[in-house]
């Protein structure tokens, strides 16, 4: 079993079943939260899957603070239905690595996962 784990933050069934999937396949922690008082242990490659519409500008900005708090490789990636270019730059302002619409997170999200995990 590697060290990945893949917190995500979402009320979106398709999307879980696709993570679900793909940790399975790739023998990922997998960690679905409602509340920040959920977190669970961070480990070396955590990354964090956010549903943007669902979660408080608050929250968002106390999860980029366990970047500062933890020596640990922690990537934020965030979607919502729609998004444009200021809400891109807005995301990315309060933490956010990369922020995608919806259809093109599920459209890609193996690849994307792949990428994160296997950066160098």
């Amino acid at each position: 079993m590697n060290n990945y784990c893949i917190i995500a933050w979402m009320d979106d069934l398709q999307m879980g079943a696709h993570l679900a999937k793909l940790s399975t396949l790739n023998s990922y922690s997998l960690e679905f939260i409602d509340a920040i008082d959920q977190m669970p242990e961070i480990v070396d490659k955590t990354l964090f899957i956010i549903d943007l519409s669902s979660i408080s500008e608050a929250d968002l900005e106390a999860l980029s603070m366990l970047r500062h708090d933890h020596d640990k490789d922690i990537t934020f990636v965030g979607f919502c239905e729609e998004l444009n270019g200021p809400l891109v730059g807005y995301f990315k302002e309060l933490g956010c690595d990369m922020a995608f619409k919806r259809y093109d997170l599920m459209k890609n999200l193996t690849s994307i996962v792949d990428k994160i995990f296997n950066a160098n």
